[in-house]
């Protein structure tokens, strides 16, 4: 681990970037062995504040640099900012850091990374999440490879319809650009992510009752996370009818 935009910066595979999900799993199986490491335990802390630092940089963005920006050999058309690596939007990339985040809070008992910059980090995923919920009537978002045309790669590298995506209707869930493996999603609203994020919706719940005593936060939060329960469960209503009869 060395020095990034924030504490800690977390290089993943042969790839000089860091991104948001391979870089909270990596640190899971260290998590146990922290209270008797305390320098451990700092760069576990410093690698979640980099994470949160990352995600208010851009909150679409799911792989980040230690520098401003480097050479590439394909160009992206999104709103590419510095330090930012890739800009493919993945609903993990937003859930990873904040269970990361959870499960440190459970181990160690320090709640000192749950600050200003932390409230704001959680209004800020929110904000996405919410706006996601209502992908091709609110959002902004858009991501083309170019290199995707030449290498054939439009169904996994890139996006339909001008770099939107195909057009979507509210269902409660949220809608997501790629899967975690990189690939574009055939369909946008993907269960699995959207099931980690009701899981992790109740982390930040509970973080947000016991530490930031924010009952307005609180409600908003419960909402989202009834919007999307509630919307799974509608999906998983006919397989359940079925095995019945």
């Amino acid at each position: 681990m060395s020095r990034g935009l924030g504490d800690v910066y977390k290089r993943q595979g042969d790839i000089n970037a860091m991104w948001l999900r391979d870089s909270s799993c990596q640190v899971h199986h260290y998590l146990s062995l922290m209270k008797d490491d305390s320098d451990l335990q700092n760069k576990v802390k410093g690698l979640i504040k980099s994470q949160v630092d990352y995600i208010l940089l851009d909150p679409y963005a799911n792989a980040f640099l230690n520098t401003e920006d480097v050479e590439r050999e394909y160009h992206d058309t999104t709103i590419m900012k510095p330090y930012v690596w890739e800009r493919k939007f993945e609903l993990d990339s937003l859930c990873y850091p904040v269970q990361l985040a959870y499960l440190y809070l459970k181990e160690t008992n320090d709640d000192t990374i749950f600050d200003k910059q932390y409230l704001h980090f959680i209004q800020t995923i929110l904000d996405v999440f919410e706006t996601e919920q209502y992908h091709s009537q609110k959002s902004s978002y858009t991501f083309e490879r170019d290199m995707a045309k030449v290498w054939n790669l439009r169904k996994t590298e890139t996006l339909q319809n001008h770099g939107h995506g195909f057009d979507t209707r509210y269902t409660g869930m949220i809608w997501s650009a790629f899967r975690p493996s990189d690939d574009a999603c055939a369909l946008n609203y993907n269960i699995p992510g959207n099931m980690f994020c009701s899981v992790i919706l109740s982390y930040l719940q509970e973080i947000v009752k016991d530490i930031y005593h924010d009952e307005y936060l609180e409600e908003r939060i419960q909402d989202l996370k009834f919007e999307i329960d509630l919307s799974l469960i509608h999906i998983s209503e006919p397989t359940r009818h079925s095995l019945i009869s």
